[in-house]
């Protein structure tokens, strides 16, 4: 994949029900990997907003998981371009690194992609098959540019 993100979930806490998503973030030459601590109900909200996007009421949505300069975190924005129903996203991923010396960095990947109306609804199909059964990907595909 050139362009694009991928969402597996890795980890479960019985306790509290967090999940530990993995985020895989590409873009040509460059890619970005980062666990972020999110709520199977933070992704439903991500899964139903997107589900009538672009045709919805709504322009554009944003999604953050996980706290910016936190232990790990994605951030989401979408935009509608045209008529069409073609629209922008811009994804933010950081990832904490702390190596057994050292004092550790931030490690952060922005990108920004075309996406087009069919990758969403693969996506949201995605995220509704990888929140029933914790296994598999997310994946929305996007591209250069129009």
């Amino acid at each position: 994949m050139e362009f694009g993100i991928v969402i597996r979930i890795v980890g479960v806490d019985a306790d509290d029900g967090m999940l530990t998503a993995a985020v895989d973030v590409a873009s040509r030459g460059f890619r970005g990997v980062s666990e972020v601590y999110t709520t199977a109900d933070a992704l439903k909200d991500l899964s139903s907003r997107l589900e009538l996007f672009p045709e919805g009421p709504t322009k554009s949505l944003e999604f953050q998981f996980g706290i910016p300069g936190g232990y790990g975190y994605l951030g989401l924005a979408f935009s509608v371009l045209d008529a069409t129903g073609r629209c922008a996203c811009q994804v933010r991923l950081e990832s904490n690194y702390l190596p057994a010396y050292g004092h550790g960095s931030k490690n952060r990947i922005d990108v920004d992609m075309g996406v087009e109306p069919n990758a969403i609804d693969r996506f949201v199909s995605d995220l509704q098959n990888l929140l029933n059964s914790e296994t598999g990907e997310a994946v929305l595909e996007g591209i250069e540019k129009f």
